[in-house]
Protein backbone atom coordinates (compact mmCIF):
# COMPACT_ATOMS: atom_id res chain seq x y z
CA UNK A 1 0.00 0.00 0.00
CA UNK A 2 1.10 3.40 -0.60
CA UNK A 3 2.74 5.29 2.07
CA UNK A 4 0.99 9.00 2.95
CA UNK A 5 4.70 11.18 1.81
CA UNK A 6 3.25 14.59 2.24
CA UNK A 7 3.77 16.71 5.22
CA UNK A 8 1.33 16.30 7.63
CA UNK A 9 -1.30 19.86 8.63
CA UNK A 10 -4.00 19.41 11.04
CA UNK A 11 -7.53 19.48 9.07
CA UNK A 12 -8.92 22.51 10.50
CA UNK A 13 -5.48 24.40 9.32
CA UNK A 14 -6.24 23.15 6.21
CA UNK A 15 -9.95 24.45 6.39
CA UNK A 16 -9.05 27.62 7.71
CA UNK A 17 -6.87 28.06 4.83
CA UNK A 18 -9.29 27.87 2.37
CA UNK A 19 -12.23 30.14 1.31
CA UNK A 20 -15.51 29.45 3.55
CA UNK A 21 -17.41 28.10 1.25
CA UNK A 22 -19.87 25.95 2.18
CA UNK A 23 -22.41 27.73 4.01
CA UNK A 24 -24.35 24.81 4.13
CA UNK A 25 -22.14 22.39 6.18
CA UNK A 26 -23.21 22.01 9.66
CA UNK A 27 -20.39 24.83 11.79
CA UNK A 28 -20.36 21.79 14.43
CA UNK A 29 -18.36 19.05 12.43
CA UNK A 30 -16.15 21.45 11.21
CA UNK A 31 -12.21 19.83 11.37
CA UNK A 32 -14.15 16.79 12.63
CA UNK A 33 -16.46 15.74 10.69
CA UNK A 34 -14.72 13.42 7.71
CA UNK A 35 -17.73 13.72 5.40
CA UNK A 36 -18.79 17.72 6.05
CA UNK A 37 -14.90 18.48 5.68
CA UNK A 38 -15.03 16.55 2.07
CA UNK A 39 -18.09 18.53 1.34
CA UNK A 40 -16.61 21.92 2.13
CA UNK A 41 -12.86 21.63 0.34
CA UNK A 42 -14.74 20.48 -2.57
CA UNK A 43 -17.05 23.38 -2.58
CA UNK A 44 -13.90 25.78 -1.84
CA UNK A 45 -12.61 24.79 -4.69
CA UNK A 46 -15.51 25.01 -6.74
CA UNK A 47 -16.71 28.26 -5.59
CA UNK A 48 -12.58 29.63 -6.08
CA UNK A 49 -12.88 28.11 -9.80
CA UNK A 50 -16.09 29.95 -10.19
CA UNK A 51 -14.78 33.34 -8.83
CA UNK A 52 -15.26 36.14 -11.90
CA UNK A 53 -11.72 36.88 -10.83
CA UNK A 54 -10.36 33.48 -11.48
CA UNK A 55 -9.15 30.90 -9.51
CA UNK A 56 -6.33 31.24 -7.15
CA UNK A 57 -3.16 29.19 -7.22
CA UNK A 58 -2.97 29.53 -3.52
CA UNK A 59 -6.68 28.00 -2.63
CA UNK A 60 -5.84 25.25 -5.29
CA UNK A 61 -2.70 24.32 -3.85
CA UNK A 62 -3.91 24.33 -0.31
CA UNK A 63 -7.54 22.68 -1.47
CA UNK A 64 -5.43 19.73 -3.71
CA UNK A 65 -3.52 19.79 -0.50
CA UNK A 66 -6.58 18.95 2.05
CA UNK A 67 -8.15 16.71 -0.74
CA UNK A 68 -4.85 14.39 -0.23
CA UNK A 69 -5.19 14.35 3.29
CA UNK A 70 -8.99 13.41 3.47
CA UNK A 71 -8.76 10.32 0.47
CA UNK A 72 -6.18 9.15 2.79
CA UNK A 73 -8.59 9.23 5.85
CA UNK A 74 -11.75 8.36 3.80
CA UNK A 75 -11.51 7.99 0.44
CA UNK A 76 -15.08 6.65 -0.73
CA UNK A 77 -16.16 9.09 1.05
CA UNK A 78 -14.15 11.74 -0.61
CA UNK A 79 -15.21 10.43 -3.99
CA UNK A 80 -19.15 10.77 -3.08
CA UNK A 81 -18.68 14.33 -2.11
CA UNK A 82 -16.93 15.11 -6.05
CA UNK A 83 -13.07 15.14 -4.83
CA UNK A 84 -12.11 13.32 -8.19
CA UNK A 85 -13.44 15.93 -10.25
CA UNK A 86 -12.18 18.74 -8.07
CA UNK A 87 -8.31 17.49 -7.67
CA UNK A 88 -8.60 17.00 -11.43
CA UNK A 89 -9.94 20.76 -11.42
CA UNK A 90 -7.58 21.88 -10.15
CA UNK A 91 -4.69 20.12 -11.78
CA UNK A 92 -6.35 21.71 -14.58
CA UNK A 93 -6.89 25.35 -13.06
CA UNK A 94 -3.26 25.91 -13.00
CA UNK A 95 -1.13 23.68 -15.24
CA UNK A 96 2.06 25.64 -14.99
CA UNK A 97 2.42 25.50 -11.49
CA UNK A 98 4.42 22.40 -10.15
CA UNK A 99 2.87 22.65 -6.60
CA UNK A 100 -0.70 22.20 -7.65
CA UNK A 101 0.13 19.51 -10.08
CA UNK A 102 2.09 17.46 -7.01
CA UNK A 103 -1.02 17.81 -4.77
CA UNK A 104 -3.28 17.18 -7.54
CA UNK A 105 -1.71 13.92 -8.43
CA UNK A 106 -1.08 12.87 -4.61
CA UNK A 107 -5.16 13.12 -4.02
CA UNK A 108 -5.76 11.34 -7.21
CA UNK A 109 -3.42 8.19 -6.08
CA UNK A 110 -5.03 8.29 -2.61
CA UNK A 111 -8.67 8.62 -4.48
CA UNK A 112 -7.68 5.53 -6.42
CA UNK A 113 -6.45 3.22 -3.81
CA UNK A 114 -8.33 0.56 -3.02
CA UNK A 115 -11.41 2.12 -4.70
CA UNK A 116 -12.80 0.96 -7.63
CA UNK A 117 -15.50 3.40 -7.96
CA UNK A 118 -13.30 6.01 -7.41
CA UNK A 119 -11.04 4.44 -10.44
CA UNK A 120 -13.66 4.98 -12.49
CA UNK A 121 -14.38 8.49 -11.80
CA UNK A 122 -11.18 10.08 -12.20
CA UNK A 123 -11.00 7.97 -15.21
CA UNK A 124 -14.12 9.83 -16.39
CA UNK A 125 -13.05 13.10 -14.74
CA UNK A 126 -9.86 13.39 -17.49
CA UNK A 127 -7.67 12.12 -14.26
CA UNK A 128 -5.10 9.95 -16.52
CA UNK A 129 -4.70 12.94 -19.07
CA UNK A 130 -4.21 15.50 -16.55
CA UNK A 131 -1.31 13.43 -14.33
CA UNK A 132 -0.03 12.18 -17.53
CA UNK A 133 0.21 16.29 -18.48
CA UNK A 134 2.05 17.32 -15.59
CA UNK A 135 4.30 14.87 -16.18
CA UNK A 136 5.55 15.61 -19.29
CA UNK A 137 5.39 18.92 -18.71
CA UNK A 138 8.09 18.99 -15.55
CA UNK A 139 10.25 16.13 -16.72
CA UNK A 140 13.27 17.39 -14.16
CA UNK A 141 10.25 18.14 -10.85
CA UNK A 142 11.38 14.90 -8.65
CA UNK A 143 8.08 15.27 -6.64
CA UNK A 144 5.49 15.75 -10.15
CA UNK A 145 7.05 12.66 -11.20
CA UNK A 146 6.99 10.51 -7.96
CA UNK A 147 3.45 11.49 -7.25
CA UNK A 148 2.34 11.06 -11.19
CA UNK A 149 3.87 7.87 -11.38
CA UNK A 150 2.07 6.80 -7.86
CA UNK A 151 -1.12 7.80 -9.69
CA UNK A 152 -1.26 6.13 -12.62
CA UNK A 153 -0.11 3.24 -10.87
CA UNK A 154 -3.12 2.77 -8.85
CA UNK A 155 -5.34 4.26 -11.53
CA UNK A 156 -4.08 1.53 -13.89
CA UNK A 157 -4.91 -1.34 -11.37
CA UNK A 158 -7.92 -3.62 -12.12
CA UNK A 159 -8.76 -0.83 -14.82
CA UNK A 160 -8.50 -2.01 -18.43
CA UNK A 161 -10.65 1.70 -19.34
CA UNK A 162 -7.89 3.61 -17.36
CA UNK A 163 -4.65 1.54 -18.72
CA UNK A 164 -5.93 2.20 -22.18
CA UNK A 165 -6.60 6.10 -21.16
CA UNK A 166 -3.16 6.16 -19.75
CA UNK A 167 -1.42 4.54 -22.53
CA UNK A 168 -3.41 6.57 -25.25
CA UNK A 169 -1.94 9.81 -22.98
CA UNK A 170 1.75 8.30 -23.26
CA UNK A 171 1.93 7.41 -20.15
CA UNK A 172 3.98 4.36 -20.49
CA UNK A 173 6.39 6.41 -21.94
CA UNK A 174 6.60 9.00 -19.40
CA UNK A 175 6.86 5.96 -16.39
CA UNK A 176 9.65 4.60 -18.26
CA UNK A 177 11.13 8.76 -18.77
CA UNK A 178 10.71 9.09 -15.12
CA UNK A 179 12.62 5.94 -14.07
CA UNK A 180 15.47 6.49 -15.91
CA UNK A 181 16.39 10.24 -15.41
CA UNK A 182 16.04 9.71 -11.44
CA UNK A 183 17.27 6.44 -10.76
CA UNK A 184 18.36 6.97 -7.52
CA UNK A 185 14.77 8.03 -5.94
CA UNK A 186 13.88 4.89 -4.08
CA UNK A 187 9.87 6.27 -4.51
CA UNK A 188 10.02 6.58 -8.29
CA UNK A 189 11.62 3.36 -8.64
CA UNK A 190 8.63 1.49 -6.73
CA UNK A 191 5.64 3.57 -8.15
CA UNK A 192 6.94 3.32 -11.47
CA UNK A 193 7.86 -0.11 -11.68
CA UNK A 194 4.30 -0.81 -10.32
CA UNK A 195 2.85 1.50 -12.78
CA UNK A 196 4.21 -0.82 -15.58
CA UNK A 197 3.64 -3.62 -13.94
CA UNK A 198 -0.02 -3.09 -13.90
CA UNK A 199 -0.31 -1.64 -17.85
CA UNK A 200 1.30 -4.75 -19.06
CA UNK A 201 -1.28 -6.90 -18.16
CA UNK A 202 -3.07 -5.40 -21.68
CA UNK A 203 0.04 -6.07 -24.21
CA UNK A 204 1.97 -8.84 -24.34
CA UNK A 205 4.71 -6.58 -26.41
CA UNK A 206 4.58 -3.75 -23.97
CA UNK A 207 5.55 -6.76 -20.69
CA UNK A 208 8.58 -7.47 -23.00
CA UNK A 209 9.59 -3.71 -22.73
CA UNK A 210 8.51 -3.69 -19.29
CA UNK A 211 11.02 -6.47 -18.69
CA UNK A 212 13.80 -4.64 -20.29
CA UNK A 213 13.78 -1.82 -17.60
CA UNK A 214 14.38 -4.58 -14.88
CA UNK A 215 12.39 -3.22 -12.01
CA UNK A 216 13.30 -6.01 -9.96
CA UNK A 217 16.95 -4.48 -9.11
CA UNK A 218 15.24 -1.03 -9.12
CA UNK A 219 13.13 -2.16 -6.20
Amino acid sequence: MMPLRMPLLPLPLLLFLLPRAAADCDPSCRGSCQDCSAAEVVAALAADAADAAGPRVRTQRFGAFALGRLAGADAEALGAAGGAEAAVAAMRSFPEDPTVQVYGADALAHLALDSAPNRAAIGAAGGAEAVAEAMARFPDKSGVQLYGCAALGVLAQESPDNRALIVAAGGVGLVEAALQRFPAEPGIKRDGCLALGHLAQDSADFAGRAAAIDCAFQR
